[in-house]
């Protein structure tokens, strides 16, 4: 069996990781701080368990998509829901796991989401 390699990769897919990296970094610039919070919280609570201690950038892909759609969230439960719904994109319901297993994370999240501007 051959190793893939970037020419093996379908240009629909390039263009969609290249359009899920400028709307990440849209999000990062814009809201820089609130990024990295989130950002790192995901990498404490590690719903996915991909977190080795060094790879501190590993779920910013996962911030990117998650911060747009705080905005339409009135809860924690909500951020949960979102939570969930990300992660089984991103990973595959199987690796992703019951929504359960993003209660602590949503509630980390709600709490930076609605923390007074400083």
């Amino acid at each position: 069996m051959r190793n893939a390699n970037a020419d093996d990769i379908p240009p629909e897919l390039v263009r969609a990781i290249q359009q899920t990296q400028v709307e990440r970094e849209r999000v990062r610039q814009a809201h820089p701080e609130l990024f990295a919070a989130v950002s790192g919280a995901m990498f404490r609570r590690d719903p996915v368990e991909i977190n080795y201690h060094f790879n501190t950038d590993e779920y910013d892909a996962e911030a990117g998509t998650v911060i747009p759609r705080l905005r339409d969230c009135q809860s924690a439960q909500e951020v949960r829901t979102v939570l969930h719904e990300e992660f089984v994109r991103w990973f595959g319901a199987e690796t992703a796991g019951p929504r359960e297993r993003y209660l602590e994370l949503s509630q980390d999240i709600w709490a930076l989401w609605t923390a007074p501007a400083t």
